[in-house]
């Protein structure tokens, strides 16, 4: 890995891998060990006619999140270098062993969720591993990392970023530029506080901590590759090379979103099933009904109340909810 060059330097080096100025390298990079387990990612580098930033882009680090992954896949062969100033850096899979095997959340080797471990560690488990060879070789070069996800196999989600607040102005104000641009109707700010959602050890939380702004752009869901989907997606990564400078012209919007302050993951505090009562883009008050919680027999066990006022960003779709389940995420509206 090549970090002395800044935007508009000279040409880096990810996994040892540089492409020519206004060309493309395509390439599988084994990670892990016989120790730990072994695999591959793809890896894409894109280098363009003329210097400017590193923009880094991954999908699949929940490998039953297809939305992205397609997503990917067709900017690999639609950017054109001659159009592009500085490197544009893909990994259209990073989590393989799940997708191979259809895992929703976790990696089958280990058991351990990818967006939970950041930012890794050289000599931990497969999972551990795999993140810290993508924090040193992907986002370690990067000017802004853009981590494209949706609601995976169990879950229908309305569209929206989320953007880690990490305490360093520039790189805040960097990320919400990148969240705005990304025109999805919803810009979640993710600040971890006591009893909400804790965003210790995602991948954009790690990058954010080393300087380097981060987005999670969440569109689709529930296993399907919806055209609509892709599209969303596409759009919101075009804008962002145009926001950053790759790319002629000036980021398209089209939406106002609403800013949710934070977000709030309501859990199955039993083993059940779960019935949602809400809708995803729905307004809930607090202490309204979201759900009901019933027995392998049936028999409601007890009602689910919203534990703030918020919008619906995402429901689990499948009735098979265990302890600690995630059963929906709100982002919390004040007043």
């Amino acid at each position: 890995m090549d970090n002395s060059a800044g935007p508009g330097g000279p040409v880096k080096t990810v996994f040892g891998l540089s492409a020519p100025l206004g060309g493309k390298v395509e390439r599988l990079i084994p990670v892990g060990s016989q120790a730990v387990g072994q695999s591959f990612i793809p890896l894409v580098i894109i280098q363009g006619a003329k210097p400017g930033p590193t923009a880094a882009f991954v999908a699949g680090v929940h490998g039953a999140e297809y939305v992205g992954i397609e997503t990917l896949f067709r900017l690999s062969r639609d950017l054109k270098p001659a159009e592009l100033a500085g490197t544009v850096v893909l990994v259209p899979i990073v989590n393989m062993p799940a997708f191979q095997t259809r895992r929703a959340f976790v990696c089958p080797i280990d058991e351990k969720n990818l967006n939970r471990v950041f930012p890794g560690r050289p000599d931990g488990t497969f999972t551990e591993v795999l993140a810290a060879a993508l924090m040193a070789e992907v986002v370690g070069p990067a000017d802004c990392l853009v981590d494209l996800h949706g609601g995976d196999l169990v879950e229908d989600l309305t569209p929206f970023c989320l953007c880690e607040e990490s305490g360093q102005a520039d790189v805040d104000r960097r990320a919400m530029d990148l969240a705005r641009v990304f025109d999805l109707p919803v810009i979640g700010l993710i600040r971890g506080h006591a009893g909400r959602w804790n965003s210790g050890g995602t991948l954009v939380a790690a990058a954010a901590a080393g300087g380097v702004p981060a987005i999670i752009a969440e569109v689709g869901g529930q296993g399907r590759l919806l055209e609509e989907d892709v599209e969303r997606h596409r759009h919101g990564v075009m804008n962002v090379l145009r926001q950053m400078g790759m790319l002629p012209g000036w980021p398209t919007l089209t939406t106002a979103p609403v800013i949710v302050s934070d977000m709030i993951w309501p859990q199955s505090d039993v083993d059940g099933v779960f019935y949602p009562h809400v809708k995803v883009g729905e307004r809930v008050r607090a202490g309204t009904v979201i759900g009901l919680l019933h027995d392998y027999f049936g028999n409601l066990i007890k009602p689910v109340h919203a534990p703030a006022n918020g919008l619906v960003m995402f429901v689990t779709t499948s009735p098979a909810v265990m302890r600690h389940g995630t059963l929906m995420g709100i982002g919390v509206l004040e007043g």
